[in-house]
């Protein structure tokens, strides 16, 4: 079994619409501006897709400092499955109240708990005032 990942976004908002459970993002982005640090943002969403055999998967998501020990957010196990005739499959994972303690690079990790699969960054910059 294997998976190939289609994208993991950052954005303002995920969701999936009723009854047709179609994905919907809200503006994507991978900065966000603040004029003082330490602060705590709000919420965004990290969305994941994947394609794959048919089989079931774990998958985690690890938000972290890079070059760092600190972790902001580290999912618990997310566990899905593929089934045949659809080789698609959509996560959503809402981030609420992170706390960002400086600027810099973050890192975003999709794993399945053993191994890096896919990352993407996330940069906070501090506005000029």
């Amino acid at each position: 079994m294997s998976l190939t990942f289609n994208y993991v976004e950052i954005c303002e908002r995920a969701f999936f619409s009723d009854p047709a459970k179609k994905l919907n993002i809200i503006n994507t982005f991978d900065h966000i501006q603040s004029n003082n640090f330490p602060f705590l943002y709000p919420g965004f969403s990290v969305v994941v897709q994947v394609s794959g055999d048919p089989g079931s998967y774990i998958l985690r998501i690890k938000i972290y400092k890079n070059n760092s020990e600190l972790t902001l957010l580290e999912s618990g196990d997310m566990s899905f499955e593929i089934k045949s005739g659809s080789n698609r499959h959509n996560m959503v994972l809402d981030c609420l109240l992170i706390k960002f303690t400086e600027q810099g690079d973050y890192m975003i990790e999709v794993s399945d708990g053993n191994r890096i699969l896919q990352n993407t960054k996330l940069v906070t910059v501090k506005m000029m005032q």
